[in-house]
């Protein structure tokens, strides 16, 4: 069983917003996590364990905690807008979204967690209540271009799509 005395304190972003985490979870998950707590683990107060993700987005690290506890996505967007001029501008945000929390998986070197943003990506290619299909916009494209290796599972989905 996990338990918050082997918790770990993450920092997120530059401000930074701070998570406490359990230690086992990342560990079993990430392979970016495993290492870095391998370092903090020789600290000595284990309570000011801390790991620095500066560089990273707290939206997304949001919902890669979420997926981390419970193995879903909390990123769908509602099906019922009013409009498909509000659904467009819903699709576009939960792809940039989505498109970044790839990205930062691959950086996590968390394939569980990539796999379950790949799968959310292709649902999130919705059809409208008038036969519209949307697709991932340019800076979609550019964000996974940008944060995946050249043989990227998610390059190959944005190509398809």
């Amino acid at each position: 069983a996990d338990h918050m005395s082997d918790s770990v304190t993450i920092h997120v972003g530059t401000t930074p917003d701070q998570y406490m985490v359990h230690s086992a979870r990342l560990r079993k998950s990430s392979k970016f996590f495993e290492k870095a707590l391998e370092k903090v683990s020789c600290q000595s107060f284990r309570s000011r364990r801390v790991i620095d993700l500066a560089d990273e987005n707290s939206a997304c690290f949001k919902v890669y905690l979420h997926w981390l506890y419970d193995k879903t996505l909390p990123t769908m967007i509602s099906q019922d807008l009013e409009s498909d001029s509000n659904m467009e501008g819903s699709v576009d945000t939960e792809y940039h979204l989505l498109s970044n929390c790839y990205a930062m998986g691959e950086r996590l070197m968390d394939n569980g967690f990539k796999n379950a943003v790949v799968d959310a990506l292709v649902e999130a290619r919705l059809i409208s209540h008038t036969g519209n299909c949307w697709e991932p916009c340019v800076g979609t494209v550019t964000i996974i271009y940008t944060g995946t290796p050249e043989h990227s599972q998610a390059r190959r989905l944005m190509i398809n799509m």
